[in-house]
């Protein structure tokens, strides 16, 4: 039982109430500092990290100047020229065994194939035919073959009647 006046009862609440509140109102402004000292020390670690690494950049950028970077351009474009060669020369080597396989596919059994060779756009045969009429027929094939412009073949070809060695050259 609380044999304490009404207006007693009123100043003891309002006087719990200001006690409560400033409590409260230390223990949060205790709680923010603590916040912010921990929080204080790797804001200032991540400054001074974002510092280091603005130094590291400029002087990256130091090192690598355009003036050096200009010196790399023309061994790039050497580099690249060089690839270039060789992919002409793989469509150049596809070019080639096609000719070849051509060629391969009017021989005859009586016609044997010892060379061959590719200059500036001709291709120089050299092998040997059993009889003149077997070099004639292989000859008179490779004139009709549209992938080839001429077939040129010397009269020296034709003095032996077996076992000739022949020449061919052929336009491309």
């Amino acid at each position: 039982m609380n044999f304490l006046p009404e207006e007693n009862k009123k100043i003891i609440k309002k006087e719990y109430l200001r006690r409560l509140f400033v409590v409260i109102g230390i223990f949060s402004f205790s709680a923010i500092s603590i916040g912010i000292i921990l929080l204080l020390s790797p804001y200032l670690f991540l400054k001074d990290q974002k510092y280091n690494l603005e130094r590291q950049l400029v002087v990256s950028e130091e090192r690598f100047s355009r003036a050096k970077i200009e010196n790399i351009i023309p061994l790039v474009e050497e580099l690249n020229a060089k690839i270039s060669l060789l992919d002409s020369g793989q469509k150049n080597i596809g070019e080639k065994s096609a000719f070849i396989k051509i060629i391969l596919e009017e021989k005859t059994n009586k016609i044997k194939i010892n060379d061959f060779f590719f200059d500036k756009g001709k291709i120089l045969i050299q092998g040997l035919s059993e009889d003149r009429q077997s070099l004639l027929s292989f000859i008179d094939s490779l004139k009709k073959k549209k992938d080839f412009k001429k077939v040129e073949s010397p009269v020296s070809n034709f003095i032996k009647e077996k076992n000739i060695e022949f020449k061919l050259t052929i336009e491309l």
